[in-house]
C-alpha cells in the first residue's frame, strides 16, 4: 500500500497497465480518511477513488 496528499490525487500520473475496460486500481491508505482504491487510465492519469 501507499500513502498519499489526498489533495495531490488528482495529479499524480501512473502507468499501471490496462484491464479490460482500461481501468487499473491500486490499494492506498489514505491515512485518517481509510482504505481506497485509486483508480487510473491506460495512459496513467487519475481516474477515480472510492472506498475500500
Amino acid at each position: 500500500m501507499k500513502s498519499l496528499n489526498v489533495e495531490k490525487m488528482e495529479q499524480i500520473e501512473r502507468g499501471c497497465g490496462c484491464s479490460g475496460a482500461g481501468i487499473c486500481c491500486e490499494h492506498w491508505n489514505l491515512g485518517r480518511w481509510g482504505d481506497w482504491a485509486v483508480c487510473f487510465g491506460c495512459d496513467g492519469t487519475f481516474q477515480y477513488a472510492e472506498p475500500w
